[in-house]
C-alpha cells in the first residue's frame, strides 16, 4: 500500500497552520513548511556528507548535509530525525551514548529569488522552517551504503 508523505505547513512564526503532501510543496509557490537537516560528525571530527539523488525532485545531484527530511504531522523533530536516518543512513540514531547533538538552531531557509534558484539548478522556490542539527557519532560506522 503506497501511502502519501505529508508535511507540515507552518506561518511565518513557525506556528502549525495545516498539512500537505510532500509532492505538493516544492513547486513554484512553495508553501513555508517544517523541515530539517542533519549533520553527522565522526569521532574524528569528520564530516559526513551524501549527495542527493539524481532522481529527486529537488536539489538532484547536489552535495549537501549527512540527511534532511520532514517531519510529519504529529510527529516530533526528533522522531522524523530518528526515522529519516534510518531511511538514508541505515543506521539508528540519535541515540543516547552513540550520537552527541552539538548544535541545535531553527531558521527559516527561503530561496525565492528565481536566479539564485537556477543557478543552483533548483526549479521552484525553496521555503522551510528548517531546523538545522549536529551530532557527534560516538563509534565507527564501517558500513556502506548505495544511494537509490
Amino acid at each position: 500500500m503506497n501511502s502519501i508523505e505529508l508535511v507540515v505547513t507552518v506561518d511565518e512564526a513557525g506556528n502549525t497552520i495545516g498539512s500537505a503532501p510532500k509532492e505538493t510543496v516544492h513547486t513554484d509557490h512553495t508553501p513555508l513548511h517544517l523541515a530539517f537537516s542533519c549533520y553527522l560528525l565522526n569521532s574524528e571530527g569528520m564530516l559526513l556528507m551524501t549527495r542527493r539523488a539524481l532522481t529527486k525532485r529537488t536539489w538532484p545531484g547536489v552535495w549537501t548535509n549527512s540527511f534532511c527530511g520532514h517531519p510529519g504531522p504529529g510527529e516530533a523533530c526528533e522522531d522524523a530525525i530518528v526515522r529519516r536516518s534510518e531511511q538514508e543512513l541505515g543506521c539508528t540514531g540519535p541515540n543516547p551514548g552513540k550520537w552527541t547533538r552539538g548544535f541545535n538552531h531553527d531558521a527559516i531557509v527561503s530561496v525565492a529569488n528565481p536566479a539564485a534558484s537556477k543557478a543552483f539548478g533548483e526549479r521552484w522556490p525553496h521555503h522551510e522552517c528548517n531546523r538545522l542539527v549536529l551530532y557527534r557519532m560516538h563509534h565507527r560506522n564501517t558500513s556502506r551504503r548505495q544511494a537509490n
